[in-house]
């Protein structure tokens, strides 16, 4: 299995959450925030009153507009005159979206290109390196805020790790449908691994042909909490799997249909993945049993190596991964139809859009399997396949 992209692959709790109402008007006068170079990171820092607590402390990750935007030193300020140190990383590196990117007429900004260049392998580690530098100085409590692209580095960033080690016994449901996966002749499809992965993960490999699966799961109860998937097959520790984190959404339609799509946090208004699940009249209506183990090892997996990702969350592993989870449930025959258009193509539309997930095409009828329980084993650990 490869190309899995995984919502939410930790859980834990941050140790202390504040988040005022901020106001949609924009403020034109500076607070007097210092500013300057600590951690190897460039920091500005809100501290009416030098003898704070340690409990006292707010890390404050603001939006795309960094901490230059009037409001989001505001903000800090207000923190400030109420008894918080506030530290400001900024974690965009002096590039944020300017002030007026979204207002101004005559503006030509892109907030995908720019979401792009800002990614969690470049506003991740002057996070990592402040939080690093607190609990060196001994700091032991401290509360964070984030504010839109700044709430979701804070919760990785700030989040504890579980160690959950196999066996996991899981709850779901899922959509899953069949693709052509092309002949001995292609290569893996764009977009079935990070970039960063794929060329790794395939070195020394031959791609072969035969059908494909695509499989988007949601599940209600692991060893973890809940999470989804999106996975490409013809936990990285435990199985070897590849996994990023995305944006999942989940529309149920007046018709009994469903609209399912992934993106990449921050630009959930541009899915890389989009379906819509359709009933079949009468035939959907018709459960069918399903385990896996009447199929033996038609459902066996084997995992390369996986190299080490750009964020501490990204094991690598250096050893090939071989299991046999096993799923027992009820499945319901549906329609799969892609919603995305095809590159250089007016007519013809896919599920994927060639750059985050492969650009393919349904083939035949897909399945939706409610209340699945899956058993995913430990791993077999092995130099070579």
């Amino acid at each position: 299995m490869v190309s899995v992209l995984d919502k939410k692959h930790h859980a834990g709790v941050i140790d202390e959450v504040i988040a005022p109402t901020a106001s949609q008007a924009l403020h034109t006068r500076v607070p007097p925030l210092a500013t300057g170079n600590h951690w190897n990171c460039k920091l500005l820092c809100g501290d009416t009153n030098r003898r704070l607590l340690q409990r006292q402390i707010i890390l404050y990750l603001t939006d795309g507009f960094g901490p230059q935007l009037v409001n989001n030193r505001l903000l800090a300020d207000d923190f400030a005159k109420n008894g918080f140190k506030t530290v400001i990383p900024d974690y965009l590196h002096g590039d944020p979206i300017p002030a007026d990117a979204l207002t101004s007429p005559e503006s030509n900004f892109s907030v995908p290109d720019w979401v792009a260049k800002h990614g969690p392998e470049r506003t991740r580690p002057p996070v990592d390196k402040v939080i690093a530098a607190l609990v060196e100085n001994g700091v032991t409590r401290f509360g964070g805020t984030g504010y839109c692209l700044g709430v979701v580095l804070l919760l990785v960033s700030m989040t504890k790790f579980i160690d959950a080690p196999a066996p996991w016994r899981l709850k779901a449901r899922s959509w899953q449908f069949m693709v052509s996966s092309g002949s001995k002749v292609d290569s893996f499809p764009a977009g079935w691994a990070a970039p960063w992965q794929a060329d790794e993960l395939a070195a020394g490999g031959e791609f072969i042909d035969g059908p494909a699966l695509v499989v988007l799961v949601q599940y209600s109860d692991t060893p973890v909490g809940r999470y989804d998937e999106l996975g490409f097959a013809p936990g990285r520790r435990n199985w070897n799997i590849p996994k990023q984190v995305a944006t999942f959404n989940y529309e149920s339609l007046p018709n009994g249909s469903w609209s399912l799509s992934v993106s990449q946090v921050g630009q959930e208004s541009n899915p890389f993945f989009h379906v819509t699940v359709n009933q079949i009249p009468v035939i959907s209506k018709v459960p069918i049993p399903l385990s896996t183990k009447w199929f033996s090892n038609m459902f066996s997996y084997a995992q390369p190596p996986l190299p080490q990702g750009p964020l501490p969350e990204e094991t690598g592993t250096d050893k090939w991964a071989f299991f046999q989870p096993t799923t027992i449930g009820w499945l319901h025959l549906v329609d799969i139809v892609p919603e995305l258009k095809a590159k250089n193509e007016k007519e013809r539309k896919v599920v994927g859009d060639g750059v985050f997930f492969p650009a393919v095409v349904p083939k035949g009828v897909g399945m939706y399997l409610g209340d699945m329980q899956i058993d995913l084993g430990p791993s077999t650990w092995k130099e070579s396949i």
